[in-house]
């Protein structure tokens, strides 16, 4: 995973060579969430940061 903080985008590259592009287009409010199996969940947020949980 490579996460660009200046703009708050997210690269995921898969084991199959699969990437996925997530792109924040808002500068006031949450651009993309990314979520997973067992509650996990990532939240882009404004000013080039992102937010993580996980519940196990």
């Amino acid at each position: 995973m490579i996460h660009y903080e200046e703009i708050s985008d997210l690269t995921v590259v898969f084991d199959t060579e699969v990437i996925l592009d997530l792109f924040h287009d808002s500068s006031w409010y949450e651009g993309w969430q990314l979520q997973g199996p067992g509650q996990f969940l990532v939240v882009s947020t404004p000013g080039g940061g992102y937010s993580y949980w996980k519940n196990e």
